[in-house]
């Protein structure tokens, strides 16, 4: 086997892959490594032949472009907008204590006796940072070709040291965290109301639809006057005794429902053929990255879109992308497949020019010099260039002819995929200084991680609470993203069900994300 293993790269990459999957699929009272078990298998098979089993960099370097990069991507649309929510004050909070926890890192570092490049990468693991450590890979790659094997993989013995507390002591803090959080709290998913007219606007005229929803945001899809339905457009006049269906949140319901007027227990779905309900799949390249007030819909309104997981109300800014499901109300024989597209076949053939396009841009960003302190100056590298460029193309959506982003299941499949062809070289590389750090760091490094991990994420929950006065749930998503952890996000998006743990973690992830690549690269200059 070790023969075998020596002669075929392509062997020793998926078996890393494959043990790390069923490594991270078992869990313990809840906590599981999850696809970073990846990079602990791998660590095991370099410990076996050390010097043996390495591959070629190419595949860890391909990894982590297509990592970032649909990161990028899928971050891009949404997290400026979440960002200013809170302003400047949350920014600050998340850099000073990125920034703050490497000085510590450092200082303690140096008061231990640890080689720095280990207490790099222990600053990496203990805020679960896989893109830092990939930085700091790269910088002592492209500075320090000549420096020793035990130099070159420092920064990935440090991190797989620290990388355990760091999850496991990250969710522990939010298990016992989320006990202030409402037990009785559901997720606030769009729901029809039928209401009886009876109000008018403050100027005294009937209400109509547009009026309704820029006021309440409450999307009125159809209505039943005198026997007979019809569609609501954004034009119509909504008259007393009117029974209309009304979609929106129940918080939106209940703060805003009175002012159309009073509940009825009757389903206008129910009430003839007149009026009908459809769901129609977005594959049409034209509408991707263009707003629902752009389309063009005829008698239709649509009144929900489903994207993923996540249900969303109707807005007339919502931007439309690939594989959005929308429910829309039709007049009986109206349909609408050619406008959307309705076809899954059509995501499958997904165009990878602006893809291989955007990967281009982010190379030649992240090898462009930074004038920063003296020559050589420091570059953002393949991992800060890619996600620069993700970013920004993810929030532009498309330009022109060029659709930037993908599907929501393209996007997450070739994320998984960069991530596995990232984490398995560099823990093969790294395994074969793992035994040899245990035997003399390790108890050292795995307690500076700890203490970071401890440092950094008490410092976001207290200043949080206190100076920013987040409530419980937005706490939960602060702490996640500034620790751009998924394994966190999913935790606490099961506890909290509370749509501000996602909308927190999309507006601080990738200012943490980017914080995280420089300072853990600027840790290897002192």
């Amino acid at each position: 086997m070790f023969a075998l293993l020596q002669q075929n790269p392509t062997l020793r990459l998926f078996l890393v892959i494959g043990a790390g999957y069923v490594l991270g699929s078992i869990r313990i009272r809840g906590f599981s490594l999850g696809v970073a078990a990846v990079l602990f298998a791998g660590l095991a098979l370099g410990a076996w032949g050390p010097g043996q089993f390495e591959l070629p960099p190419l595949i860890s370097t391909l990894g982590l472009a297509l990592f970032v990069y649909t990161m990028g991507l899928a971050c891009g649309p949404g997290a400026p907008s979440s960002l200013r929510r809170y302003g400047l004050r949350m920014a600050l909070l998340v850099c000073g204590s990125l920034l703050l926890s490497a000085v510590i890192c450092w200082g303690a570092g140096r008061w231990m006796g640890l080689p720095l490049q280990q207490t790099a990468g222990v600053y990496c693991g203990a805020i679960t940072n896989t893109p830092a450590l990939a930085a700091q890979l790269e910088w002592l790659q492209r500075n320090a070709p000549n420096a020793p094997q035990e130099v070159k993989v420092g920064p990935a013995v440090g991190y797989s040291l620290a990388y355990p507390f760091g999850v496991g002591g990250l969710l522990l803090l939010m298990a016992f965290y989320s006990r202030r959080l409402d037990p009785a709290q559901k997720p606030e998913r769009p729901r029809a109301v039928t209401y009886r007219i009876t109000e008018r606007k403050p100027n005294g005229n009937f209400l109509e639809a547009d009026w309704v929803q820029h006021e309440t945001g409450l999307v009125v899809s159809r209505r039943l006057r005198a026997g007979h339905q019809q569609v609501v457009l954004a034009d119509t006049v909504l008259e007393p005794e009117d029974l209309v269906a009304a979609v929106g949140t129940p918080e939106q319901h209940a703060q805003h429902g009175a002012r159309l007027g009073q509940p009825v227990d009757v389903h206008l779905e129910h009430q003839g053929q007149e009026v009908q309900y459809r769901r129609y799949f977005l594959s049409r390249r034209e509408l991707v990255g263009k707003h629902l007030r752009d389309l063009v819909l005829g008698g239709a309104v649509v009144t929900r879109v489903r994207r993923g997981d996540l249900e969303i109300t109707a807005d007339p800014d919502l931007r439309l992308e690939w594989g959005d499901v929308l429910r829309v109300v039709v007049p009986a024989g109206c349909e609408l497949e050619p406008i959307f597209g309705d076809s899954l076949d059509t995501l499958a053939h997904t165009d990878l020019f602006p893809m291989a396009l955007g990967m281009v841009l982010g190379v030649l960003l992240g090898s462009l010099p930074l004038p920063l302190g003296d020559p050589p100056y420091p570059t953002l590298g393949v991992a800060g260039g890619t996600l620069v460029i993700g970013l920004l193309l993810g929030y532009l959506g498309r330009t022109g002819p060029l659709v930037w982003t993908m599907p929501l299941e393209a996007n997450l499949a070739l994320r998984q995929i960069g991530l596995l062809f990232f984490l398995a070289p560099i823990g093969i590389m790294a395994g074969g200084q793992f035994a040899s750090a245990m035997q003399h760091e390790g108890l050292r490094l795995i307690l500076l991680g700890a203490g970071l991990t401890c440092f950094s994420s008490l410092s976001l929950l207290i200043l949080g609470a206190r100076w920013l006065k987040l409530p419980p749930a937005d706490i939960l998503g602060l702490l996640s993203g500034a620790h751009t952890q998924p394994a966190a996000l999913a935790y606490a998006s099961d506890r909290s069900r509370d749509p501000a743990v996602e909308i927190t973690y999309a507006a601080v992830f990738p200012l943490a994300m980017i914080t995280k690549i420089l300072v853990g690269t600027w840790l290897l200059t002192l």
